[in-house]
């Protein structure tokens, strides 16, 4: 047997990291100890799975389901291991009194490897594991568990801090200078954000929520800690109604370094702050129900290359069209927009702004990879001619609409034959709505696959599938199929889209003692 050194096998494991493949790494851990040790500093540097994208977590910090509660317990059982002998003797000297046994010692000093860490995490950690409910009782221990982060962690990349001056700690300020990802609110102390934007410059993905009660304005350390960021990449704000000019002044002053911005319930810098922003390469913008769209024809970032716009309702807002309003950013670009994705509350406004849309997106988008569209029977020559631009297309979301909110299934054959003809990237496709095919449409749809690459199809469950079933194996044991799925639907079938458990498996604690 060959045995491969550690640094080989170390580079391997980081591309199951990479790819999100988190499991094979816990079946990694009980091959043999050097395995083991390799494993180990790799699952714990991001234990919890934190992203920005918060995929996988949303479910971890609940509180009724009993296998979280677990994983909660057993997450603080191996963490308080750490805990350094002092910090111990601190709880036993204020009585404070825990649901679990702390072990005496771990195999590994885990600690050592976390780089993701987040109050939240630490919360609910002491929920899980504290049996008064004191306040000072929980402030001790959280006090202790920050100390001990600060101390024994040599780089933390991901933050969402707390009320406490953690960067006081032994070691705190040494952890925070590498600090990549900051997630945080303007609850917290202005004075907090001062210190930190005198230690963390290197900062490239900032997530802010701005609360009702003390906003951006009230928070200058926050705005400090912007400005003094060296290349700050992506931002996230979360807001009430309203702008906040010194934000936008602020946000300027990155304009050579950052690339992408979220905003989540409402735009709030100014529009001529965000248009100076030329660099801007992805642009995401939810909005709530009933939300005044007026602002959207304004915007002007000719560099952008994604965006993905959702909520709103499709109908007008007087004389406001949405569809209008996303084509008319769309003119604006400069033909780089690889992907596009918009999507609305209800149903869809009449259908010629929904032409305006894809005639917007066939002229301007040479480059287009993914995107969401909706069909109009009768029309299927706009659809053609969309295919024949966008020649680069990959993935495609087809929605099938209703303007009179009446829903009939729509025959697709048609639109089947013209995707098999005039697309040569396509490999993942998306029907939403009700249509109607026969076996014997699909089946040649699916064979003049056979020359293309692989592909990946999903069909909303209000679509006549349930007759179709053995076809979409078949053809997936041939390899015209990567897979298919029913959309809102549980099935054994379905082989693309799997609960992520990874970060409730228990392998991870099986040899923490």
């Amino acid at each position: 047997m060959i045995l491969l050194p550690a640094d080989c096998l170390r580079e391997i494991f980081r591309h199951f990291e990479h790819d999100h493949k988190i499991h094979d790494l816990h079946s990694c851990l009980l091959v043999n100890r050097m395995w083991c040790d390799i494993t180990i500093p790799i699952l714990w540097k991001n234990p919890i799975g934190i992203d920005w994208e918060n995929k996988g977590t949303e479910n971890l910090f609940g509180w009724n389901n009993i296998r979280t509660n677990e994983f909660w317990e057993r997450f603080a059982r191996t963490i308080l291991t750490c805990l350094p002998i002092e910090s111990k003797n601190l709880l036993k000297k204020y009585n404070i009194r825990l649901k679990i046994k702390i072990p005496e010692y771990s195999i590994f000093n885990y600690v050592e490897y976390v780089q993701y860490i987040s109050y939240r995490i630490i919360l609910r950690c002491i929920e899980e594991i504290l049996v008064n409910k004191i306040d000072n009782d929980g402030n001790i221990l959280e006090n202790e568990i920050w100390k001990m982060f600060m101390n024994k962690s040599s780089i933390i990349k991901y933050l969402e801090p707390t009320y406490i001056p953690i960067y006081y700690f032994p070691g705190g300020k040494t952890s925070l200078q590498n600090l990549i990802e900051l997630e945080c609110s303007t609850n917290v102390s202005s004075k907090i954000y001062f210190d930190l934007s005198q230690i963390c410059h290197n900062i490239q993905r900032l997530s802010i929520e701005i609360c009702e009660t003390n906003t951006i304005n009230d928070n200058p350390g926050l705005l400090s800690l912007i400005e003094s960021q060296n290349s700050l990449k992506e931002m996230r704000f979360t807001s009430f109604n309203q702008t906040f000019t010194k934000l936008g002044e602020v946000i300027i002053k990155q304009v050579d370094t950052l690339i992408s911005l979220y905003f989540i319930d409402f735009v709030c810098i100014p529009i001529e702050s965000l248009n100076q922003l030329y660099n801007i390469k992805k642009l995401y913008i939810c909005f709530p129900y009933g939300y005044n769209f007026q602002l959207l024809k304004f915007i002007n970032l000719p560099r952008v290359e994604i965006i993905n716009i959702q909520g709103g309702n499709g109908r007008n807002y007087g004389d406001i069209s949405l569809f209008k309003e996303y084509g008319q950013i769309i003119e604006k670009t400069q033909g780089m927009i690889r992907e596009i994705y918009v999507d609305i509350d209800g149903w869809p406004e009449e259908e010629g702004m929904i032409l305006y849309y894809i005639k917007s997106l066939t002229k301007n988008c040479p480059m287009l990879e993914k995107a969401k569209i909706w069909f109009i029977e009768g029309h299927l020559e706009i659809f053609e001619e969309f295919l024949i631009s966008c020649k680069h297309l990959k993935t495609l979301i087809i929605e099938f609409t209703s303007f009179t909110g009446f829903w009939n299934a729509i025959e697709v054959s048609p639109l089947f034959n013209i995707l098999a003809n005039k697309t040569k990237n396509l490999n993942e496709l998306t029907f939403i709505g009700i249509i109607n095919y026969s076996s014997e449409d699909l089946i040649k749809f699916l064979e003049s696959w056979r020359s293309k690459k692989n592909l990946f199809i999903a069909f909303d469950r209000n679509s006549n599938l349930a007759q179709h079933l053995d076809i979409f194996e078949s053809f997936k044991l041939e390899g015209v199929l990567r897979g298919w799925e029913i959309l809102n639907e549980d099935t054994d079938n379905n082989s693309r889209t799997q609960q992520n458990d990874d970060y409730y498996d228990d392998d991870i604690f099986d040899i923490c003692y």
